[in-house]
């Protein structure tokens, strides 16, 4: 007998027995419908939360901090707990010291670790700024005050920032008294045509809380709005932004200095890297030779991954046992099929057929379900998801789930392979059955 009599035989027999292969494919079907719609679910997740990571900012650029480098504090932990609280962690503070005794971490970034920055291998440019903070904000003509706002200052001897779009007014020109505004900002003041704050002047006003009874007067600084501009990624801090002067002469009040006297103490400094590949030779020259604490958005999206693929995991896990409770079913099936064709089968032995042949017989018909079970099962998955994504649409959720070729493809030859080994015990059983004792029995 060919190899290929041997498969028509047993697919014909499956169609023969049409309700107890439909209810054991069904079964199978609704295992690969789950492991496909699970391996959607997981890689949902996963696209989901890396592209959430990756809308805080450039995955090519390496932020430095003014914070000691210590191997045992991971930034990018604390990054990812605050963000998961809704809490913002930059502009970047260093850590107060609470106690004389205790041991500072910080570590101030001048121009001279700038020039150092500057000079690594892989560094594009750099993009440095310091923050600081007015209590209040007036605007000639906008009758609405603004509230407590971070101010930047940046660094006019390097590239100014590619975090930003302008979209009204013009970029900053290295005009010592003119500033951006975040778009967001004037919204709150109730400013709705942006062009037309263009020119006019903006008063920070500057206060510190009273000690003891005392109160120290306040301060105003008059700048010019020269534009207004949007952010480009969701973390990046700050709702006006100027030149350093602007924020050295803000420290000068709150330090209790003179403007000549305040020295540059960058509160973060970005890096664009020339390619993706020098991000961790930066990362570990700044940190061992020069440091200070690095951070990438990479460092986040690689722990949350671990995360994602962890979910994702123990949902494929929870398809693949139902998968295999359904071939637990097939085995039975198969069983019983065996038991009713003893005769047929020391029939077959006794004119010639050999054990290879008998498995091939059996064994077609569980592959034959598990083909039929991981198709109908695929398009189940196709339809359920589809129909899932309508309603997560029509409630306003800014949520669907992703299904890929990959998926499919996966789910399917899952089922098949399962499929396929729990045919092979009650095949090879068959094989091996006595034809002297199944003729006498019969």
């Amino acid at each position: 007998m060919k190899k290929l009599d041997g498969i028509n035989i047993g697919i014909q027999d499956v169609r023969k027995r049409k309700t107890r292969s439909i209810l054991t494919g069904i079964a199978i079907a609704v295992g690969c419908m789950l492991l496909v719609a699970m391996q959607g679910m997981g890689d949902t997740i996963n696209k989901t939360a890396s592209s959430f990571i990756e809308s805080f900012g450039d995955m090519s650029q390496v932020m430095v901090l003014p914070q000691k480098y210590d191997k045992n504090n991971n930034f990018a932990l604390q990054f990812q707990e605050q963000s998961n609280n809704g809490m913002q962690l930059l502009p970047y503070t260093q850590n107060v010291q609470l106690n004389p005794k205790e041991k500072s971490n910080e570590k101030k970034i001048t121009d001279d670790t700038l020039k150092s920055l500057s000079k690594i291998e892989g560094v594009k440019n750099v993009v440095a700024y310091e923050a600081s903070r007015a209590s209040e904000v007036k605007i000639d003509g906008v009758k609405k005050d603004g509230e407590s706002v971070v101010v930047l200052g940046y660094d006019s001897n390097y590239k100014y920032t590619d975090q930003v779009k302008v979209i009204a007014g013009k970029d900053l020109t290295g005009n010592q008294n003119g500033v951006l505004v975040k778009k967001e900002y004037l919204e709150q003041m109730g400013v709705k045509d942006f062009n037309s704050v263009i020119g006019k002047k903006i008063t920070l006003i500057l206060s510190m809380p009273s000690i003891d009874g005392i109160t120290m007067p306040s301060k105003k600084i008059e700048k010019t709005i020269e534009g207004v501009y949007e952010n480009k990624n969701s973390y990046y801090p700050g709702s006006i932004m100027g030149l350093e002067s602007m924020t050295n002469e803000m420290q000068a009040y709150y330090t209790g200095k003179n403007v000549k006297d305040v020295t540059p103490n960058y509160s973060m400094v970005t890096l664009n890297t020339t390619a993706k590949k020098y991000i961790n030779p930066i990362m570990n020259d700044i940190n061992n030779n020069l440091g200070y604490t690095t951070f990438n958005l990479g460092e986040v999206v690689g722990l949350a991954s671990i995360f994602t693929s962890f979910v994702g995991g123990v949902l494929d896990i929870g398809a693949i046992i139902v998968i295999i409770v359904a071939s637990v079913g097939l085995i039975n099936t198969m069983t019983m099929t065996i038991q009713e064709k003893k005769k047929w089968i020391g029939i077959m032995r006794s004119i010639g057929a050999k054990k290879g042949n008998i498995v091939t017989i059996f064994l077609a018909q569980a592959v034959f379900i598990g083909i039929i079970g991981g198709i109908v099962g695929c398009i189940l998955a196709v339809i359920g998801i589809w129909l899932v994504n309508i309603y997560l649409s029509s409630s306003g959720k800014d949520f669907h789930i992703i299904l890929t070729w990959a998926n499919l493809w996966l789910g399917f030859i899952v089922t098949v392979v399962v499929s396929t080994i729990a045919g092979i015990i009650p095949a090879r059983k068959a094989a091996k059955l006595n034809v002297i004792e199944i003729i006498n029995e019969e």
